[in-house]
């Protein structure tokens, strides 16, 4: 089997489901969809020989500013700037009773099923999935509250430690910000019913 024509006939197979879900093609076979905390994907590999392939599927989630915060730690600004995965899992690691770490092929008329349960994959976990981890308080519960979850996920590697730290600092970041805007509304308020500046003082975050 020659593998450059089935990583052609799956993107075939799988091209018009993406664009139709509004993803555009990255590079072949790599799906990315731009949000606005950076970008959600679907990423399909196919590695072996003309004897055996080997296909596997991946969705993740990039939160730029999460990525951004490592340059300042590791440099390789070309690649935390632009390629970089927050969280990338493996389709085993969202449902291991139903899909597989990779899927055998042997004959180049299996691409169309192959395509078929990278389509079922999306649509049965791999949307929610991208879903629930967009919001970053999501992401700051998993990587600073849920170490077993995520050690099943990531192997505990140096970079998710770092992000880790990062998502804990945006988290916090992002309340303190919010908790002004409160302050600055209630603050409104009061003036409005003539609070004097002194009693308003102490309705500010600490």
């Amino acid at each position: 089997m020659n593998l450059s024509e089935a990583r052609e006939l799956l993107r075939e197979h799988l091209d018009p489901y993406f664009h139709h879900k509004n993803y555009d093609e990255k590079k072949p076979l790599v799906y990315e969809r731009q949000t606005s905390f950076g970008s959600s994907a679907f990423i399909a590999t196919i590695t072996g020989n003309e004897d055996l392939a080997y296909v596997k599927f991946f969705t993740g989630i990039r939160h730029d500013l999460v990525e951004l915060n490592l340059v300042n730690t590791f440099g390789l600004a070309e690649y935390f700037n632009k390629s970089s995965y927050t969280l990338l899992l493996n389709s085993k690691d969202l449902d291991p009773e139903r899909f597989y770490t990779f899927l055998p092929c042997k004959h180049l008329s299996e691409m169309t099923t192959i395509g078929d349960m990278a389509l079922d994959f999306m649509d049965y976990k791999g949307f929610d999935f991208l879903n629930h981890y967009k919001h970053l308080s999501n992401l700051d519960r998993l990587f600073n509250d849920l170490p077993s979850k995520l050690s099943k996920w990531t192997n505990h590697n140096y970079l998710t430690v770092f992000r880790a730290m990062a998502i804990a600092k945006l988290k916090i970041e992002v309340i303190t910000t919010d908790s002004f805007k409160c302050t600055a509304s209630i603050w409104k308020v009061e003036a409005s019913q003539g609070l004097s500046l002194r009693n308003l003082i102490l309705l500010l975050p600490t």
